[in-house]
């Protein structure tokens, strides 16, 4: 476009020279009397037009006229001609009859006689205007008359007609439509004349135009240019008959734009054209306009029509019918425009993302390429080298496809018929090349550079492979066995390249197309079809020519034959690539942006040819002739299969693991591979995880082709020796666990098949040593996520080893002698014993193992055995009668000598009462040095042993035997060892004397001098001292309670000091001891005078089976197992003795209080110490080996602690949630990684931290295994407790001290500073100051109060467990076949914790159901707090609780609904019930927020017949609050909304048939009183919402609800939101922003507060907008569904416009401010029967002034309410046109401005009615608006009405069809010819009313350009220029008539130099460089937008950018075929009919 120049005025004269003469002539006359009786004759007549009625008075008016004409014919003038013209073009209207027609042009013909030539010239647009346009409707008997006044008078114009030649030639290309006419040749004469008054290129030029705009013309044009079109052969023809360049870039589009119609015979007839004058040898077209062409022509193929492919391959192949020559002439002149104009069509939609992936438009313009080349292929000459060229292409393209569209099925299954049309050679010749040119060569050169481009298109491979369905039998029988062994083969090679690591990437996806391929090739292909003889190396080609492949060939060159790919091509590919292709790939560029452009850039530039073969030559180098002679010469190849195949690809496959696996996996000690590793090692660790991901591939790869190998298949020895020996390197020296995992498995897998691995390979001792050691260390519980695979693994040797050689080995680990590595071993084998429980036969598999661990409960195992022991045997039930009697004297020697000491002990883990600072103080005893240790255990164990034996018998004799005074040496004994004076009359019995030795034993550690020699023996003596006292006091019938007092205390302080010394042997012991002195204690305590009762349903047996329903994960036989020796002894004889003697307490009164006394002070005074030691042992990591045991001592003891509920079991509890808390958040950090407040709904949390990911991948993590298993010990205490505090009855406070002393510690655990908010309320339950706890206050209220708090502990636990989504960064650093271990052993554990869970849930809805769902009410507020508010989406929703609630078992919705809105009821004031139930938590929850979760909740019920079900508790529950209307009106906001769901619900299972046994006539019933009860739900809403306008309900009052302020402030509710929808207002805070963390939890916030925060709840006007909002967007639009019935829809929606929408709208308010009552009026006018109730108030608005101020939003939904208004009531319209007056008032008293003002805004109105209607809906009321339009365009030029005109003319362009607007066309072009004559000649004031108005006429004609209506075509030239004219160089004298734009722009120009740059701004919608001449040509497919933009100007000076540039912007569009924005126009006439909303502009 470099011929275009900028401005049209620097061609030709001034306008106002060439008028000068005429202006001058009629200036002569005026002076003239009878001139001026001319004019007044003219005028006259002129208006009695005005009276026509019928076509015969206009005849007589024309007679008139024309004697008017007749009777001056001295003067060569028309007065009055503007309105001249107008009548007679109108007098032409098509629908009069011809004899009008003729009258007419006798006028015409009289006047331009009379005028002559040169005022024909200057008012040509005038009297052109009826004349150009009636050729196509005139009568034949009419048309010559017509065409003889064109050749007499406008003919001799000559050059002169240069301006208006386009508009001629559309004139009088109609009466060629048809060959045979009467008038066809005289035309065509007419054209040719026509063509010779201006230069050839100028009048085809003007003739592309017209083809490219007018298609109803393109058929009449054809058949000229047909006839008349010179053939042109060589550029001399070029230049004189076509033009510069680009004139014939225009014609190109205009063939590309014909090409594309929709008519048969057009596109036939351009085909005839280019066969017939363009054909390709004379290469007239140049290359980038011809892929243009191409584009267009191949497309042709289509419409599947014989006719036009016949002519289509006529001009693609010439006229020869030989096909080589055909063949030949298509590459020469064809090949390469084809190939890139397909492409082009590929990348089209490649290259841009569509609005919508769904759009059927985008799938079919995707669909356009493939369904060409399927047509293409039929003609095989073009298709095949088309296809060549682009088959990479097309890959590409649908690779890109997929990805970016997510409806892209369509757009793959056309594909596949493209690829299944396709020869299948064609197809892996190119895929086999691509391949072979990406995958180097051992020996090949590889850049790392190009490792992207390489892996890019091995991906594209990869992607073709699966997308397409290879389905030929040619493909699997051939190709694909081929193709397989050639990529084994250059798999093989790579290993040896020295480049291997930088090419693991390639290699790696390598190995995926072989998996891939093996699973597409059929399995009989691995088969042998029958034995045959192999050929030897002679037998290369038969007589036939056909080739064998046998193994020894090189399958690579086997395949480079086969395909016709020259290795030496591809191996200099380096320098040969970017010379043969870099003219291609330039055209590619030019021709579109293709995404691989600069991968092809790169690929020529490094020497790649993996995308070179996508241009104009193929795959491998060779061109189209070169595959056509392949594909007829090629030789019979035979098929690669059966042994053969599996033989290659087996041995390629070994061969690169071998060099795999010694090379890289396990190299040499001494070998150095250089590999940079990185930063850190990063790298290194990426290359071992790829390394050891294709060693998983390859062995993969392996066991695929072996398992489907043929039976009879043998193979080399030496070879399965290779394969042998790389197996078990790996796995017995590989160091990762992923390496072992592939070797053991994929030699196991192969043993199965014999001829793969040597026979006996792993039943070598050593060899299957040396496999189990290495499978042994991953047993470590360092590593537990790996336990469950290394078993299997070790499962899968031991089945291929031989017979107990396995057990062997395990064997041997367990009696190695370093304690510590059997102490390890022995965890190991309980690990492999764990996670074998499936495989039945582990007990007989591992029998020595087995009994190596029962050895170790046998006489001589050591302490630390024996607790190891004990704990692999938990699950059995366990004797201890094996131990013998010591003797006194031995054990009291003095040659023992010991001192006294003491340990302090810290509270550390306690707070105290009153934050007193205490340290606990612990006595015990040193040996001083070593004694005969061995023989004091001897004692022990025989003194166990005879109490055993003896029984009872023998602790009654030592009970009653004394020691007396004078026995021996005893007392001096027991004086000196035991410090007990002896006095006479009081001896020491030998039972007490027993037991105070076995405290004294108990007590004494060694020193630290002796420590390490004695440790051990002195553990075992303590050890068997614990022992005899449990034995003690267990058989007794009765123990003395200073005894036990005793034996209690001394066993508490040795557990704390072994806790706080990790002394780990002694506490199972002393737990037992323990658990059987409290059992007395307890007993005691509880026979006390007066308190006195049963407890028999306390003991755990019975209390366990009372609750249990279900078999929970650990089953009642591990349960039982756990708890057997405490529950065994859990009732002591002792204690039962206690307990019989209720029965005659009254008798022993006096024997029992005592006991009673002394038993309670000692459970007071050791409560403190207990409660220390029990959370010091749950706390201390290094006592968590025993964790069971003190979780099942401690739940064996609850019924021990009845009276200690506050100072023993709620310590306890807490301390529980403590470690569960901390064991989830372990787990969380672990697997999850640290993701700060995940579970606590961080939408809207300001403070977000840094997040982490899982820890999990750091080296040092995974010892942190264990707190999942932990977390189901804790679990299962927390069940225990719990229930036990909620069902025993007895558990009471009677144990605390009434006053608070020094000695009062009243202990309770340290718990974290983030979870200490959470359990304050548990800590104030034990300091409180004064007892809140007493006999009227039971323990379960208590439990009760604080379950939510449990509750939501556990609800965390149970989200923690959830499946990890890790990136792929964690993945990497795990590696393949850790992660795959790990996931499946954390699902192992979280299917075990989440069983707990459920059965936990399940037990407590059981017992407290209320409690438990109030509970999760709670929770669910406390982690959602914006569910709180009634506009929040359910997406913010984290649904967990009630998740959890709905799969708790044994729940039902039914009783969980019932249970909510019975607490409703409960909580609602003043609410009459039946039963009032007592609420543990006052105040927590509220009336409205349960509501709201009961509406949440029926919301997400996934059944909608349990709704149905559910209606009687809603009816019931909604009664009884609608029958107290006033009373409760607080809460129907939340009811309303409820109801809704309720209703809808109970409406789709009626309409659906649900609802069970219900007859027809039921479901109909609650449908009718549902449906009544919710129109009385509505109706009181709607009174609610009415109040807010005019008074306050119960908040403060507050104006009409702003929607501009509520935007900003809810938009952390509704992110996505627009401007329409209701929030929280700017004053009140979002929920989620002022809730911190502390305040977030159970304890210290409840809902209550929380819901004071919501904005409906602190504002009214929020509350009534919110109301109003729930109408809008629920209520209304479902109410045909809701209720149903049209009578009582429209009563609900009258009260609703009474109390609501009809005050709103009277106040007159900003619309902004009422949007929300815009969007329930919007919803009614979807209800037609409603429109009666909304009409009224929608119409008084509608007739405001100041209706047009509003913004964009508003004005979308007053477009819908205008629409239903009058398309329902089409009286409106004419009452709307009768507002619009044409005629000034007649009254007295009138005031101009307003009239105007009203006029301008009736006709507004108008125009805004038309807007909102559809296209020609308002046809029938068309003839009365242009009527109106007419009388106003009457007055004056002035007002400013005409700028109201001009908006509703281009409303109307776009409302109606052309057709409808045809007669109006004289009109609209006469009128606008004078406004802008107005401004050229009546020099009007630049006054900002004439800018305006001269504003609107520009903004008429600019939307006319960018529309380009046919209609309008034919009249362009009256207004701007043909730009294409500039490209013809011409003299001035023969320029013609100037257009008025260029004449205005003179005009212009004359009074201002420049245009100013503020003035430039204004035209964004203009293409910024469009003033700069050689800008280059805009790219197909642009949009075309008109350029004025503003709203208004100040001065017509602003209008001169567009004066001056719109001819240039027209021709710009039509050169680029860019079809009308019209969105963009809608959204332009939009705006220019709103004001804009009032308060932003008074802001």
């Amino acid at each position: 476009m470099s011929g275009i120049p900028a401005k049209w005025s620097h061609f030709g004269k001034p306008a106002s020279v060439l008028l000068q003469s005429n202006v001058i002539l009629v200036a002569s006359y005026q002076s003239d009397p009878r001139f001026r009786k001319y004019v007044q004759l003219i005028e006259k007549n002129l208006n009695s037009f005005d009276a026509v009625n019928e076509w015969a008075d206009i005849i007589s008016f024309l007679g008139r006229l024309l004697k008017s004409f007749q009777a001056y014919p001295q003067f060569p003038v028309i007065p009055r001609k503007h309105t001249v013209a107008k009548r007679l073009a109108q007098c032409l209207n098509p629908g009069f009859p011809a004899g009008v027609h003729q009258k007419t042009l006798d006028v015409y013909a009289y006047i331009l006689e009379t005028i002559g030539t040169d005022q024909l010239a200057d008012d040509l647009a005038l009297w052109s205007l009826g004349l150009f346009p009636f050729v196509q409707y005139a009568a034949m008997h009419v048309k010559p008359q017509l065409l003889d006044i064109f050749e007499k008078y406008y003919f001799p114009l000559k050059s002169r007609l240069r301006s208006a030649m386009r508009g001629f030639i559309i004139a009088l290309l109609p009466a060629l439509d048809e060959e045979g006419s009467e008038f066809f040749d005289k035309v065509v004469t007419l054209m040719d004349h026509l063509s010779n008054m201006v230069d050839l290129p100028f009048f085809y030029s003007c003739t592309w135009h017209v083809m490219i705009s007018n298609p109803g013309l393109r058929p009449p044009a054809l058949n000229y240019l047909l006839r008349r079109l010179p053939k042109i052969t060589n550029a001399e023809e070029v230049a004189v008959v076509l033009g510069g360049g680009e004139c014939i870039s225009y014609m190109v589009r205009a063939f590309a734009a014909t090409l594309g119609d929709s008519q048969l015979l057009v596109q036939r007839g351009m085909l005839e054209l280019l066969v017939q004058n363009f054909a390709l040898k004379h290469r007239t077209i140049p290359h980038d306009d011809l892929v243009v062409l191409m584009k267009s022509a191949l497309s042709i193929v289509l419409r599947k029509d014989m006719s036009l492919n016949r002519r289509l391959y006529a001009w693609l192949l010439g006229d020869d019918g030989n096909s080589q020559i055909q063949m030949k002439y298509f590459k020469s002149f064809g090949e390469k425009a084809a190939i890139q104009a397909v492409r082009a069509l590929f990348y089209a939609t490649t290259n841009h993302t569509p609005s919508s992936p769904q759009n059927e438009t985008y799938v079919s313009e995707a669909q356009r390429p493939y369904k060409i080349l399927i047509s293409l292929l039929d003609k095989w000459e073009i298709g095949q080298p088309i296809v060549q060229g682009i088959f990479t292409d097309s890959l590409v393209s649908l690779q890109t496809q997929v990805r970016k569209v997510e409806s892209s099925a369509e757009i793959v299954q056309t594909a596949n018929m493209w690829m299944e049309m396709m020869e299948p050679y064609l197809i892996w010749m190119n895929l086999f090349a691509l391949f072979d040119a990406n995958f180097p060569d051992k020996a090949g050169a590889f850049k790392l550079s190009n490792l992207k481009t390489h892996l890019n298109n091995l991906n594209l491979i990869e992607f073709t492979l699966k997308s397409y369905k290879f389905t030929d039998e040619e493909i699997r029988q051939m190709h694909l066995p081929l193709v397989l062994a050639a990529m084994t083969q250059k798999l093989q090679d790579s290993i040896k390249h020295p480049s291997f690591i930088d090419m693991l990437p390639l290699v790696d996806k390598c190995v995926q197309l072989i998996h891939t391929i093996l699973q597409m090739i059929p399995e009989n292909i691995f088969w042998d079809r029958r034995t045959s003889k192999v050929p030897d190396g002679s037998e290369k080609l038969t007589t036939n020519q056909s080739k064998e492949f046998y193994n020894g060939m090189d399958v690579l060159e086997y395949s480079h034959e086969f395909y016709g790919i020259r290795p030496n091509t591809i191996s200099d590919a380096t320098t040969t690539a970017s010379t043969k292709q870099s003219g291609n790939n330039k055209d590619v560029h030019d021709t579109s942006s293709r995404p691989t452009d600069l991968i092809v850039k790169e690929a020529e530039d490094e020497g790649d040819l993996s995308m070179t073969h996508t241009s104009g030559t193929g795959a491998g180098g060779y061109d189209g002739s070169f595959i056509t002679h392949i594909l007829a010469t090629r030789p019979h190849y035979g098929p690669i299969r059966g042994s053969t195949l599996v033989t290659e690809v087996i041995q390629q496959l070994s061969q690169f693991l071998a060099g795999l696996v010694a090379n890289y996996i396990i190299p040499p000690e001494k070998s150095s591979l250089g590999v940079d590793v990185g930063v850190d090692g990063k790298r290194l660790r990426s290359i071992d995880s790829q390394l050891e991901k294709v060693l998983h591939s390859v062995c993969s790869a392996l066991t695929l082709v072996a398992k489907h190998a043929d039976e009879r298949f043998e193979w080399d020895q030496e070879e399965q020796a290779q394969l042998t020996h790389t197996l078990l390197l790996c796995c017995e020296n590989g160091r990762e666990f992923g390496t072992v995992d592939a070797g053991l498995s994929t030699m196991t897998q192969l043993m199965r098949r014999h001829a793969f691995i040597k026979e006996g390979a792993l039943r070598k001792r050593t060899i299957a040593k040396h496999i189990m050691d290495n499978l042994w260390g991953f047993l470590s519980p360092a590593a537990p996520l790996l336990h469950m695979r290394t078993v299997q693994l070790i499962w899968l040797l031991t089945d291929a080893s031989a017979p107990h050689q396995i057990e062997t080995v395990i064997s041997s680990y367990l009696i190695t002698r370093d304690d510590n590595e059997r102490l390890l071993n022995y965890e190991k084998f309980g690990i492999l014993w764990e996670f074998s429980e499936d495989i039945v036969e582990t007990a007989t598999t591992f029998a020595r193992p087995m009994f190596l661990i029962l050895d170790l409960l046998q006489e001589g195992a050591s302490p630390v055995d024996r607790r190891v022991g004990e704990t692999w045997l938990r699950c059995h039930l366990r004797s201890y009668v094996r131990l013998l009697e010591p003797f006194v004297l031995t054990m009291l020697s003095k040659d023992i000598i010991r001192r006294p000491t003491e340990k302090k002990i810290s509270h550390e883990h306690q707070v105290l009462y009153d934050n007193m600072d205490h340290v606990a103080v612990v006595p015990y005893y040193l040996y001083l040095r070593p004694f005969d240790m061995s023989t004091i255990d001897y004692m022990f164990r025989h003194l166990l042993s005879l109490i055993n034996f003896g029984s009872l018998g023998f602790l009654k004799t030592c009970k009653n035997h004394r020691v007396a005074l004078g026995a021996g040496a005893m007392p001096d004994l027991i004086e000196s060892s035991l410090g007990i004076n002896f006095q006479e009359g009081n001896g020491l019995s030998f039972l007490e004397l027993l037991v105070q030795i076995s405290l004294r034993y108990l007590a004494t550690e060694p020193c630290d001098k002796y420590r390490t020699n004695m440790l051990k023996s002195v553990r075992s003596i303590q050890l068997h001292a614990a022992e005899l006292l449990y034995q003690t006091i267990s058989k007794l019938d009765y123990v003395d309670m200073k005894l036990t007092r005793l034996i209690q205390e001394s066993v508490l302080r040795k557990l704390l000091f072994c806790i706080s010394t990790s002394d780990l042997e002694l506490q199972q012991k002393l737990l037992h001891l323990l658990h059987a002195t409290m059992a007395i204690t307890a007993a005691a305590a509880f026979n006390k005078p007066g308190a006195i009762t049963t407890h028999s349903s306390s003991s755990p047996s019975e209390r366990s089976s009372s609750y249990r329903r279900k078999v929970s994960v650990d089953s009642t036989q591990n349960e039982a197992a756990m708890l057997a020796q405490y529950a065994s002894d859990a009732v002591p004889r002792a204690a039962a003795a206690a307990a019989a003697a209720t029965t005659t307490a009254q008798q022993n009164t006096a024997l029992v209080a005592p006991q009673a006394v002394e038993a309670i002070d000692l459970a007071n005074t050791t409560s403190a110490l207990f409660v220390k030691c029990v959370t010091d042992a749950f706390m201390l990591p290094s006592n968590r080996p025993i964790l069971q045991h003190w979780m099942d001592f401690v739940l064996a003891s609850l019924p021990h602690m009845r009276g200690g509920f506050r100072q023993m079991v709620i310590p306890i509890l807490m301390c529980v949630c403590e470690q569960i808390t901390l064991c989830h958040t372990a787990v969380r950090l672990l697997m999850h990684g640290d993701v700060s407040n995940e579970y606590t709904n961080n939408n809207n949390n300001k403070k977000q931290h840094k997040q982490h990911g899982p820890y999990l991948q750091e080296a040092s993590a995974v010892s942190v295994g264990g707190p999942e298993q932990d977390i189901l010990v804790f679990l299962n205490g927390i069940e225990k407790i719990l229930l036990y505090c909620l069902t025993d009855r007895s558990l009471n406070d009677d144990w605390h001290p009434t006053t608070h002393g020094n000695d009062t510690w009243l202990p309770i655990p340290r718990v974290a500073a983030d979870n200490a908010s959470t359990l304050k309320g548990f800590a104030q339950l034990v300091h409180a100051d004064e007892p809140v706890l007493r006999a009227n206050v039971r323990a379960r209220d208590v439990m009760l109060f604080h379950l939510p708090v449990v509750l939501h502990i556990l609800l965390d636990v149970w989200r923690v467990f959830r499946q990890p989504h890790w990136d792929k960064e964690t993945s990497d650093a795990l590696g393949y076949a850790k992660m795959d271990a790990v996931l499946q052993s954390f699902a192992y554990a979280a299917d075990h914790v989440k069983a707990r869970l459920e059965t936990i849930f399940e037990r407590l809805y059981k017992y407290c159901a209320v409690d438990f769902i109030e509970g999760f009410t709670e929770i669910f507020f406390m982690e959602n707090p914006v569910a709180l508010e009634y506009e929040a989406s359910r997406d913010q929703f984290d649904l967990v609780a009630i998740e959890v609630l709905s799969a708790t078992p044994t729940s039902s919705p039914h009783h969980i609904l019932s249970t909510l809105l019975d607490g409703i009821r409960q909580r609602t004031p003043g609410m009459q019930i039946h039963r009032r139930r007592h609420i543990q938590r006052t105040g927590k929850l509220t009336d409205t927020s349960m509501l709201r979760f009961a509406e949440i909740y029926c919301s997400n019920l996934l059944k909608t017949d349990t709704l149905a079900h559910l209606w009687p508790l809603m009816h019931s529950f909604a009664k009884d609050y609608l029958s107290q209307a006033q009373a409760y009106k607080t809460i129907f906001p939340g009811l309303l909304r409820f109801l809704t769901v309720a209703v809808d619900g109970l409406t789709r299972s009626t309409s659906t048939g649900a609802g069970g046994a219900a007859s027809l006539e039921e479901r109909k019933k609650a449908r009718r009183d549902a449906q009544d009860l919710y129109q009385r739900c509505v109706d009181y809403c709607i009174l609610i919402a009415g109040r807010s306008f005019d008074q306050g309900l119960w908040l403060r009052r507050s104006n009409v609800y702003d929607e501009s302020s509520s935007n900003n402030s809810s938009h952390h509710l509704h992110p996505m939101a627009d401007d329409t929808t209701p929030g929280t207002p700017t004053d009140t805070m979002s929920l989620s922003d002022t809730m911190s963390e502390s305040a977030r939890n159970m304890s210290s916030s409840n809902v209550s507060d929380l819901e004071k925060k919501a904005s409906w709840k602190s504002r009214e006007d929020v509350m009534i907008a919110q109301v109003n909002g729930f109408l809008a967007s629920t209520v209304i639009p479902n109410l045909p569904q809701l209720i149903g019935d049209q009578d009582r829809i429209n009563s609900l929606l009258n009260n609703l416009v009474y109390y609501v929408i009809g005050p709103a709208l009277r106040t007159r308010a900003v619309f902004s401010k009422i949007a929300i009552i815009l969007d329930q009026i919007c919803e009614m006018t979807q209800l037609a029967f409603s429109y009666k109730t909304w009409r009224k108030e929608v119409w008084e608005v509608f007739l405001d002034n100041r209706f047009f101020y509003m913004s964009a939003t508003t004005a979308k939904k007053w477009r819908k309410i205008v629409q239903t208004v009058f398309s329902l009531e089409k009286e409106r319209f004419t009452e709307l046109m009768s507002r619009v007056t044409t005629s000034p008032s007649t009254a007295f008293f009138t005031n101009k401005d307003q009239e105007t003002l009203n006029r301008a805004l009736n006709l507004r109105r108008l125009s805004y009615v038309i807007f909102c209607g559809t296209t020609d809906q308002y046809v029938p009321q068309l003839p009365i608006i242009q009527e109106k339009l007419v009388e106003l365009l009457k007055l004056d030029h002035g007002e400013m009405v005409h700028v109201e005109i001009y908006l509703c003319l281009r409303i109307m362009l776009v409302r109606f069809s052309q057709k409808h607007l045809l007669n109006f066309w004289p009109v609209l072009i006469t009128e606008l010819m004078r406004l802008f004559n107005a401004f050229l000649y009546n020099n009007v004031n630049d006054r900002p009313e004439e800018a305006q108005i001269a504003l609107a006429g520009c903004k008429f004609l600019d939307l006319l350009c960018a529309l380009e209506l046919d209609a309008f075509q034919i009249f362009e030239w009256i207004f701007i220029r043909d730009t294409v004219a500039t490209t013809i160089q011409i003299s001035n004298e023969d320029q013609g008539p100037i257009p008025i734009m260029n004449r205005l722009g003179e005009k212009l120009t004359e009074t201002s130099d420049s245009v100013t740059h503020s003035t430039r701004a204004v035209f964004d919608a203009f293409p910024s460089d469009v003033a700069d001449p050689p800008t280059p040509i805009p790219s197909l497919g642009q949009l075309k937008r008109p350029m004025l933009t503003m709203r208004s100007i100040s001065s017509i000076q602003q209008l001169a950018f567009f004066v001056e540039h719109v001819s240039l912007y027209a021709y710009q569009c039509s050169f680029t075929l860019a079809h009308p924005d019209m969105p963009f126009i809608e959204s332009l006439l939009q705006t220019d009919l709103l004001e804009g909303d009032i308060e932003s502009e008074f802001s």
